[in-house]
């Protein structure tokens, strides 16, 4: 597979797949659109959304799957056939590998009243200045931020 392509959108209900000529290769691009279902709940201040887990453990397990697959789906001539079973098995493994799972996050900012307008703009300025020292060469604003 050379090309990949992901578009995680909000409004989208649904994880499409879909098969793009991009002109940049010989071979046709895969391209996976991901939904990002947020729900809140106002009586208790949760938030809950599904999504997929990207960790490195089931990235390992989706590149066990792939391998294992039997990438014989071409058995036909027909064209649409064969992309069908292809993409078919590719979406199988995808979904193995990374299954949709339920979140809930507690709404923070509701439990957290003791911070102050004045603290989150100190805050906001810290961590700017932060960032700013970490490119900066000149030894005396490095000693002023610190």
């Amino acid at each position: 597979i050379d090309n990949i392509l992901t578009l995680k959108l909000k409004s989208q209900t649904e994880t499409a797949l879909m098969n793009l000529e991009l002109g940049i290769s010989d071979h046709r691009a895969l391209f996976i659109n991901l939904t990002e279902n947020l729900n809140l709940n106002k009586k208790n201040g949760e938030q809950k959304s599904k999504r997929r887990l990207f960790s490195n453990k089931n990235i390992a397990n989706f590149v066990n799957i792939v391998e294992e697959i039997n990438w014989d789906v071409s058995d036909r001539n027909d064209c649409v056939t064969n992309n069908s079973n292809f993409f078919g098995c590719f979406l199988n493994a995808f979904e193995e590998a990374f299954p949709l799972k339920f979140y809930t996050k507690k709404n923070s900012l509701k439990n957290k009243t003791w911070i102050t307008k004045g603290i989150k703009v100190s805050s906001i300025k810290k961590r700017e200045l932060s960032r700013m020292v970490k490119h900066s060469s000149d030894e005396s604003f490095i000693n002023y931020v610190k």
